[in-house]
């Protein structure tokens, strides 16, 4: 077979452009079937806006049969979704026959035509379990809801100790994964490291530095998820440490600022050196999610295991983050209306809960750095009053101490 593929193809790799030529060529007989756009939005956008709903409806069922029941077409599909983690190109093939492509395709015609919301709607078309889709998120919506309720209703002691399993455990299993990827692509890391100072210092980094667009827009997302991420600067983490028993408030100001290190330094960095050392794809430049960190798992420990491993550590990072959001609004509440108040705040939390896993995910990420940012203010004018009192309490704790280790 072999020898008789190298009497009409050149080389592998002109083999695999053949391949990719047919895929091409029967994608656009799909397309023309159901006269639907055969070329890219900018080089045809009236095909787009002619396009109909219901041909499109038709189109994506034929699509699922084409790719599932066409002998190349599945086999071409299998070949992709085997070898997408070897290379760059062959990730951007996966995402553009497979993934991303087609939901961008969809998501054009829909856009054209009016539809709000485009990238959802053309999400759902792809969507094998679509149909389930809403139902799925409102049994998650109530069991989430039902276990935060029964948390914070046995107040700080509940929330307290199941944050003090869920945050150790899931940090130490994040940090053995992470680490994992890095020590097997450990000879990737020396290239890592020279690229990020050559990055750094290139040309190009200089002048969007200079511009200001490049350092506004990293001014501006690294503030926005480093409030999820650390909550440092937005004054609630004070009310956890507030309740700390310890003898000095300066002492345990530090272990505030470890947390804010171990966080960002550590955690983030991990998770980068992870996605950098594994060698997958990194779409520069576009919104991303934890896809990138379960692609780079992948190359270790494979699929299955990567994916099971991000859903249950994804789960775990927000139901500790929010019992520990009830906790500091149920300690606000109670400041600010008495413990008559509390109950009824623990309920609309619990249906907040409820409430956020049916709500569209860019609106709860909208409502959220609203309200980040509304908290802040008060904060931050509080720690400009009060810097000159944490200063001196410092300097009196600390200089107290060094008397005492030199006596």
């Amino acid at each position: 077979i072999k020898g008789a593929l190298y009497r009409h193809y050149q080389n592998k790799r002109d083999i695999f452009d053949h391949i990719l030529s047919r895929m091409e060529d029967m994608d656009l007989q799909q397309a023309k079937k159901f006269d639907l756009p055969e070329k890219a939005p900018e080089e045809d956008s009236s095909a787009y806006a002619r396009a109909s709903v219901q041909r499109l409806a038709e189109f994506s069922k034929a699509q699922y049969r084409y790719w599932t029941e066409n002998e190349f077409a599945s086999l071409f599909r299998r070949m992709l979704t085997l070898e997408q983690f070897r290379s760059r190109e062959m990730q951007a093939l996966y995402q553009n026959y497979l993934v991303s492509g087609p939901v961008r395709y969809v998501e054009e015609i829909l856009r054209c035509n009016g539809f709000s919301a485009p990238g959802e709607r053309a999400a759902a078309f792809f969507g094998l379990s679509s149909g389930n889709e809403g139902l799925f998120r409102h049994v998650l919506g109530l069991t989430l809801a039902l276990i935060t309720c029964i948390a914070i209703f046995r107040g700080t002691v509940g929330t307290g100790k199941a944050t003090a399993v869920l945050v150790p455990l899931m940090s130490g299993v994040f940090f053995i994964a992470a680490g994992g990827v890095i020590l097997c692509h450990a000879q990737r890391l020396p290239g890592v490291l020279l690229d990020i100072i050559r990055s750094a210092f290139s040309l190009k980094a200089l002048g969007g530095g200079i511009s200001g667009a490049a350092m506004g827009q990293a001014l501006q997302w690294g503030l926005r998820r480093s409030a999820f991420s650390n909550e440092a600067g937005l004054g609630s983490a004070a009310i956890a440490h507030a309740s700390a028993d310890v003898k000095s408030a300066p002492e345990q100001g530090l272990w505030g600022i470890f947390e804010v290190f171990a966080d960002t330094v550590v955690i983030c960095s991990l998770t980068a050196f992870a996605i950098l050392c594994s060698g997958i794809h990194v779409p520069w430049g576009q919104t991303v999610g934890g896809e990138l960190f379960t692609s780079a798992l992948t190359t270790v420990f494979g699929k299955g295991c990567s994916l099971l491993f991000m859903a249950l550590s994804l789960l775990l990072f927000a139901m500790s983050s929010v019992l520990g959001w009830a906790l500091y609004g149920s300690c606000c509440v109670k400041y600010l209306f008495g413990s008559a108040a509390m109950a009824p705040y623990r309920v609309l939390f619990a249906a907040a809960v409820y409430i956020s896993c049916v709500m569209s995910t860019e609106l709860i990420w909208a409502l959220a750095d609203c309200f980040n940012a509304l908290m802040s203010v008060p904060n931050f004018i509080a720690l400009f009053a009060l810097s000159g009192q944490v200063e001196k309490v410092t300097r009196e704790r600390f200089s107290a101490k060094t008397k005492a280790y030199h006596s």
